[in-house]
């Protein structure tokens, strides 16, 4: 991946089609961890980066994974 994105290219869909998906929801569940980190391991046990709409949010969520290993 490239180290230099766009803001633009950061909150594009991880995808090429469209999906359900909810940024707020999304938000919500980045947030979480990061306001009490022990979550992590409740919602680690189903969700993976490639959960995440957002690549933000996978880049996020990659980065929880490979604190927490």
């Amino acid at each position: 991946m490239t180290d230099h994105l766009s803001n633009e290219e950061l909150t594009a869909p991880a995808t090429a089609t469209a999906v359900p998906h909810s940024r707020e929801a999304e938000e919500a569940v980045v947030g979480a961890v990061f306001i009490n980190p022990e979550v992590y391991y409740d919602i680690a046990q189903f969700l993976s980066a490639d959960d995440f709409y957002i690549h933000r949010h996978q880049w996020i969520w990659e980065t929880f994974n490979s604190l927490h290993e």
